[in-house]
């Protein structure tokens, strides 16, 4: 997701399992995102194939948004966070 794997290494015949053990859970996760050179730590209420919808989560952040859609959702824009 986002350029990161969805879950740890596993066999082929246990990847399906894997994804619905970890991979699923994986949006909703603590995210960080990346704007103006500056990370900021966000939510993911939506996410599909090649776009995301962010809500950040951090009180850094400059902006009064609900939520945005950057364009290019990978791991030059999000990290998992801790």
């Amino acid at each position: 997701m986002f350029g990161y794997p969805p879950g740890g290494r596993c066999a082929e015949e246990e990847a399906p399992e894997e994804i619905h053990r970890s991979g699923l859970e994986m949006p909703m996760r603590p995210w960080w995102f990346r704007q103006d050179g500056e990370r900021y730590r966000c939510v993911i209420p939506e996410a599909a194939p090649g776009e995301a919808r962010v809500r950040p989560d951090d009180r850094r952040y400059p902006y009064d948004v609900y939520a945005l859609t950057p364009e290019r959702p990978g791991p030059e824009v999000f990290r998992p966070g801790q």
